[in-house]
C-alpha cells in the first residue's frame, strides 16, 4: 500500500466529531486498488486545494484485508457514514458528516469537482 498522509485513528475522529469540527474524511481499505493505485497519487493535490480553505483531510484504513474491517468500532462507523464502498470520501461540517459522501473519487477530476462542492458548502455555513 502506498503511504498516506493524515492517517487518524476512529478516536482522533470521535474527538474531531465530539470538539464540531470541520473536516474531510476518506476512508480507504490497504486491499483496494482504486485506494492505493488511483486515488493515493492525486490525493496530495486535493487536500492542498482544501488546505488552502482552512479545511483538514485526514484518511481512516478501514480494512487491510477485503470484507475484514480492522474491528468492530469501524466497521460500525463506516456503515454510520454510508457504508462499504472504497474510497468513501465524507464532508463533516461542525462534527456532523454531510450529504457530500462520496464513493470512488479516483481520477483528478472527481477529486477536483468535489472539493469545489466542499468549498462551496464551507463558504455558505462558516
Amino acid at each position: 500500500m502506498s503511504e498516506h498522509s493524515n492517517l487518524i485513528s476512529l478516536g482522533d475522529i470521535q474527538q474531531l466529531v465530539g470538539n464540531e469540527q470541520t473536516f474531510v474524511l476518506n476512508i480507504i481499505a490497504a486491499w483496494c486498488s482504486d485506494c492505493t493505485e488511483r486515488q493515493a497519487p492525486l490525493f496530495n493535490a486535493f487536500t492542498e486545494l482544501l488546505a488552502e480553505q482552512g479545511i483538514t483531510v485526514y484518511q481512516l484504513l478501514a480494512q487491510q484485508q477485503k470484507n475484514q474491517f480492522i474491528d468492530d468500532e469501524i466497521a460500525a462507523f463506516v456503515d454510520s457514514v454510508g457504508g462499504h464502498g472504497f474510497p468513501r470520501t465524507v464532508y463533516f461540517s461542525r462534527g456532523l458528516s454531510t450529504a457530500l459522501n462520496e464513493i470512488e473519487l479516483i481520477t483528478s477530476d472527481l477529486l477536483h469537482d468535489y472539493s469545489d462542492k466542499i468549498v462551496s458548502v464551507h463558504e455558505k455555513t462558516n
